[in-house]
């Protein structure tokens, strides 16, 4: 990502921009916000600002019923993913899907007109259905912390089974650069896998309860990832239905090992685990977000660095 309000173009009115805004507070001696909005068909007219900068945006009302919101491409504002398992669609367009409907689509978009499918099949056991949004490379910082946000919603249909919709913020398009990568189980829970003991873990908030979501319902979802100097120290909470979770240990699906000094995460990535499908969308901008800026369907990078210096009476 660039922090000097580079423009990279992109296929199909795809653009990605950064916004500075220094806070200026007598805590933090700067406040950095850098955000990538994804799926900008929940703003009219197809465009998602922060402060004067135009975002990153992909507009599924731009995008014709069945078509891929592709090419595999590597720069930033591109997707990258698996060809041929992903399908736009409308609330009337599941029956003619050309793989077929999927029981308990649904029949209505959350905002606009038009959602993402995500799709496996039995074919495709081994590879599934990867999709990543590239929002430029944030690399663990030297001091201070840097927080990426990824807010979204997810239809998961009420006969979905285990794994079949799954999260993450990752280096790479996949599941191997993930220290955050999320399963949403059959029974409403969600989960992390820690290779380490070979066992899901429940996401759970404060109180030790599990946290839930809603099937056959469009659930809103913000995935809170906080990069921290060194390793073995970042975090991550989810949030949904109104609850958020407690702190949770990064931890790389593909091996169990923690994040380290290198971890960077440049994708938000969806994937179907499991034969079946589930769907995305975006959420209305959320008014007074991030210091009173409204956003709505992005990824948002906050950085602070706090020095002694800026400890004044």
């Amino acid at each position: 990502m660039n922090s000097g309000g580079q423009t990279f173009p992109g296929a199909d009115r795809r653009e990605t921009m950064a916004h500075i805004k220094s806070c200026g507070c007598a805590i933090c001696a700067s406040t950095v916000f850098i955000a990538v909005a994804w799926f900008g068909a929940s703003v009219q007219g197809g465009e998602v600002k922060l402060g004067t900068s135009t975002l990153f945006y992909d507009e599924f009302e731009d995008e014709a019923v069945y078509a891929e919101p592709l090419p595999n491409g590597a720069g930033v504002g591109q997707w990258s993913g698996v060809s041929g398992l992903t399908h736009i669609q409308n609330g009337t367009s599941d029956s003619g899907d050309p793989y077929g409907a999927s029981s308990g689509a649904p029949t209505a978009a959350l905002s606009g007109a038009k959602f993402l499918r995500l799709y496996r099949d039995g074919a495709y056991s081994t590879t599934g259905s990867f999709l990543g949004a590239n929002f430029g490379s944030i690399p663990t910082p030297g001091s201070g912390s840097t927080t990426i946000s990824a807010r979204f919603a997810l239809w998961v249909p009420s006969g979905a089974a285990d794994y079949t919709a799954q999260f993450a913020l990752s280096s790479d398009a996949f599941y191997t650069g993930a220290p955050a990568y999320i399963y949403a189980r059959s029974d409403g829970t969600l989960t992390y896998y820690n290779n380490n003991t070979s066992s899901h873990v429940t996401i759970v908030d404060g109180s030790s309860v599990p946290l839930t979501y809603q099937k056959n319902a469009w659930q809103v979802f913000q995935l809170d990832y906080t990069l921290l100097p060194g390793g073995s120290n970042d975090i991550y909470t989810i949030t949904v239905g109104g609850r958020t979770s407690s702190a949770n240990p990064a931890m790389y699906n593909a091996s169990g090992a923690a994040d380290t000094s290198a971890t960077s995460l440049q994708y938000l990535v969806f994937s179907t685990g499991n034969v079946g499908s589930f769907f995305v969308d975006i959420p209305e901008p959320a008014a007074a977000s991030m210091g009173a800026i409204a956003f709505g369907g992005l990824v948002s990078i906050r950085r602070r660095n706090h020095k002694s210096e800026h400890r004044r009476a």
